[in-house]
């Protein structure tokens, strides 16, 4: 069984967002943001503050989970707590 590292797998994704995202909004919208774990095709990322919440759902969860796909096919959903 292969160990999920969480951190190296958030910062790829991250390299990926990096050129479809401006930098301002990467740095408002991800600095404080983490995967915390992957769980039966579940990307889970923690989110600092509920206002991140509504944020992500309307303007990044799509390209996250593309781009989460990219780095890990099993991948089907990204969770936000």
């Amino acid at each position: 069984m292969s160990s999920f590292d969480a951190i190296s797998f958030w910062s790829s994704l991250i390299r990926k967002l990096d050129p479809t995202i401006s930098r301002a909004d990467l740095i408002t919208w991800f600095k404080d943001t983490a995967v915390l774990r992957k769980e039966e095709g579940k990307l889970i990322v923690g989110l600092p503050l509920p206002i991140f919440l509504n944020w992500h759902l309307e303007h990044y969860a799509t390209i996250t989970l593309a781009a989460a796909r990219e780095l890990d096919a099993m991948i089907t959903q990204v969770v936000y707590t």
